[in-house]
């Protein structure tokens, strides 16, 4: 089964677990905004940051809390996903830190974003 997602998003996160949870089935790309930005991306390499193997597994940590939280109940998963401090302390994802203070910040939210079917914004 292979998961995307790309609602207005910048990074796109494409896993395919059928075979099992590993690093190699994740690969995370950038959408196209517009042609400053992607020139500035493409620059400095951001797609292939992104797709380090601390960042993957970042996401497989990521993916394997929503995944028990979700199977907690929805209420449960509900509650969690409306409080800001539940969020960061049961999935690790701070949507009220800076992308200034927090590395992979954007790629966070957006991958929060796309397990949850919410939409979360950064803060500046």
């Amino acid at each position: 089964m292979v998961f995307t997602f790309a609602r207005g998003l910048l990074f796109n996160i494409n896993y395919i677990f059928d075979e099992g949870r590993s690093i190699d089935a994740i690969n995370v790309t950038i959408n196209s905004l517009n042609s400053n930005l992607d020139k500035n991306l493409a620059l400095f390499n951001v797609e292939a940051t992104h797709n380090k193997e601390n960042v993957k597994n970042w996401f497989l940590k990521l993916d394997e809390r929503y995944q028990l939280l979700a199977n907690s109940g929805l209420k449960i998963k509900d509650d969690i996903l409306n409080d800001y401090d539940s969020v960061r302390i049961m999935l690790d994802v701070d949507v009220n830190r800076s992308p200034k203070k927090e590395q992979f910040q954007k790629l966070k939210i957006d991958a929060l974003n796309l397990l949850s079917n919410k939409n979360y914004e950064m803060v500046e």
